[in-house]
């Protein structure tokens, strides 16, 4: 049923993502789906009742099943060893699962799961015996359930602290708790309302930012422009999923992102008609102090605080450089240009 259920999403997406209108027509589905639409439910039904009936033919049936039914045996007897703490069984089992469902790119991430139960096994085992043959059995069957976490990025992060130089895993594999958070986020932000008055309001948003952040070559305002722009780099860090915040204090920095747990990016913005004076560069090397005195939430003694400064300048004044050590360097025009293929790319193009 599961598995009918699955394709029939499939089956839905693709349409939908077909279609001449594709976010008009899922913001049609999800609606006549949240609101109990009789009709849209029983013909969704009918479709998963489909797939369940091929599913259910012989002629059908996908080729790793029968994987799967020789995997069966062995992971009933797994689970009653481990339930058993009978982990010399468990790891037996276990190694005899992870073969059976071998050389199949379907079964990846269910291989992942069996080869995580092997790795706690061989580790409960070493625990007890402090043999180093059953450390390295720990060891490589994590270091393949790291190879078979491609669709299963959550497997990918599993280390083992004591072990911790042999299991670090391969991040092209998986993805990192950052990235992770910026999906939250942004599903967060996108579905909390009704899809079709979120994607009224975000389209909104991007084009009022990315106007922020665009700065007109002969433009003199400075102070004007050098505050909007302010507010589009921390609305822009908003609409990416980013933790952004700023504040109006006196010599405070500029918008800050959270990276994640342990990194932030501090900025300091200025748009102005010269060479980058050193006054300015003064300030932005006080940020990363600035923001470890000022008990900002999220921000401690091991946070890593990277500070980049942000203008339409390119040029520092020769007496600016001295304080230029440890500050990055990212030009407006390129942040604007940044801006616009972020906010038009990927899941955000949905809206």
């Amino acid at each position: 049923m599961i598995q009918a259920e699955i394709n029939t999403g499939i089956q839905l997406s693709s349409n939908i993502e077909n279609s001449d209108n594709p976010s008009v027509n899922l913001s049609k589905v999800i609606e006549s789906l949240t609101s109990r639409n009789k009709t849209a439910i029983e013909k969704v039904e009918k479709q998963i009742n489909e797939e369940l009936s091929l599913l259910n033919d012989d002629k059908n049936q996908p080729d790793y099943l029968e994987k799967l039914n020789r995997s069966a045996k062995y992971e009933l007897k797994c689970n009653y060893d481990l339930w058993n703490n009978n982990y010399d069984e468990a790891f037996v089992n276990a190694e005899k699962a992870v073969h059976e469902l071998s050389d199949d790119i379907k079964l990846l991430g269910y291989r992942a799961f069996w080869l995580y139960l092997a790795a706690y096994s061989a580790y409960e085992i070493f625990q007890k015996t402090q043999d180093p043959i059953d450390k390295k059995k720990c060891i490589r069957c994590i270091a393949e359930m790291h190879s078979a976490s491609q669709y299963t990025p959550w497997f990918g992060k599993v280390i083992v602290p004591e072990f911790s130089e042999s299991t670090n895993a391969n991040e092209s594999n998986f993805l990192d708790d950052s990235l992770s958070l910026l999906f939250e986020n942004i599903e967060t932000s996108l579905f909390s309302g009704n899809l079709k008055k979120t994607k009224l309001k975000y389209r909104k948003d991007v084009t009022k930012t990315l106007e922020k952040l665009k700065v007109e070559p002969d433009s003199k305002s400075n102070g004007k422009n050098g505050k909007i722009f302010e507010q589009g780099f921390q609305e822009l860090g908003r609409l990416l999923g980013y933790r952004s915040e700023n504040t109006v204090q006196d010599s405070a920095p500029d918008p800050w992102w959270f990276i994640d747990d342990t990194k932030v990016v501090v900025s300091e913005c200025k748009i102005i008609t010269e060479h980058i004076p050193t006054k300015y560069v003064r300030q932005a090397a006080g940020h990363k102090e600035w923001l470890m005195k000022n008990n900002i939430p999220g921000i401690g003694k091991d946070t890593s605080i990277i500070t980049v400064f942000i203008s339409n300048q390119t040029k520092l004044k020769s007496d600016a450089r001295t304080f230029a050590d440890n500050i990055y360097y990212l030009n407006q025009d390129a942040l604007y240009k940044f801006a616009v293929s972020a906010t038009n790319s990927g899941c955000l193009k949905i809206l």
